[in-house]
């Protein structure tokens, strides 16, 4: 099947801003293989829209979290379980959601604090 590879891919980013998977878009029998719109992303620079779709999603992911968090009518440890899942998945997505604690340093800020060596003193 022929594809108008713009048109299709923006439908792509926008269902993915939606909430939506790669694999769930890809499985819709109007849209191309995952296979082939993760060649679209390789081959035709696409990565940087890609990402910027990905972000979105994990900020979609995160407005889902308060969402279930505040949802009184299921019981607590559905909620739980919902909201876990939805953490982890934002936070793969998108590492300002990610629990993982980053150490920074040095001139770049994520660069490597790099070891100079022992300066000792007395005191007298």
């Amino acid at each position: 099947m022929a594809y108008d590879r713009e048109t299709v891919f923006a439908e792509v980013l926008r269902r993915m801003v939606e909430g939506e998977t790669l694999t769930h878009i890809c499985a819709d029998e109007n849209m191309p293989a995952y296979s082939t719109v993760s060649l679209w992303i390789i081959e035709e620079g696409k990565s940087e829209e890609y990402a910027r779709a990905k972000e979105q999603r994990a900020d979609r992911i995160f407005e889902e979290i308060l969402n279930i968090a505040d949802d009184t009518s299921k019981p607590p440890e559905d909620r739980r379980i919902a909201i876990d899942a939805r953490k982890w998945a934002a936070g793969k997505l998108h590492g300002k959601y990610s629990d993982k604690v980053k150490h920074v340093g040095g001139d770049d800020g994520d660069a490597a604090i790099k070891f100079t060596g022992f300066d000792i003193r007395f005191i007298e």
